[in-house]
């Protein structure tokens, strides 16, 4: 029986369960069990090493809403526009409320590719291991998403030199 205080042991097929790239940690699972489990840092701890450094705002999602978040923001001189989030006794205000309306008709526009990259290529989930793997194969579902998207159009619209000639 492995012990919730010892890093997590090799898969079924053998090769170790572990990126390394990751810490362990334990967690509870539904029913109270403890777990042990490898995991990564939150979106939020990475929110500066992501920045190339000439964004002219910031579409955060409300993981991302913090003190901390609004003054980096401000000492970059970035525009926040991150959505607010409610706390525990402190729920959003109504202005919070319409600004968040407002912020999510643009993040939808670059949260819809996300989307479909999940529910289409099964990336809801990081599966491999290793920091180079990961980026190729997003890297390779954004080029199928896109290619998808260009027959879609294609299809629609068909050829401009078509419709020229025609």
């Amino acid at each position: 029986m492995k012990r919730h205080d010892q890093a997590p042991e090799k898969g079924a097929d053998g090769p170790p369960e572990r990126d390394k790239a990751a810490g362990w940690h334990v967690k509870a699972d539904s029913r109270g069990n403890l777990e042990s489990t490898y995991g990564n840092a939150h979106d939020s701890t990475e929110r500066d090493t992501v920045l190339p450094g000439d964004e002219t705002a910031l579409y955060a999602d409300a993981a991302c809403s913090s003190r901390a978040t609004r003054d980096a923001s401000e000492r970059f001189g970035v525009d926040d526009q991150g959505l607010r989030k409610g706390y525990r006794g402190h729920p959003l205000s109504g202005a919070d409320i319409v600004r968040n309306d407002a912020i999510a008709v643009t993040r939808s526009g670059g949260e819809r590719p996300f989307a479909s990259r999940k529910s289409r290529y099964g990336l809801a989930r990081t599966r491999l291991m290793g920091l180079a793997t990961n980026p190729a194969f997003y890297g390779l579902a954004a080029i199928a998403h896109n290619i998808r998207k260009g027959a879609k159009f294609l299809l629609r619209y068909g050829l401009l030199e078509a419709e020229q000639a025609g």
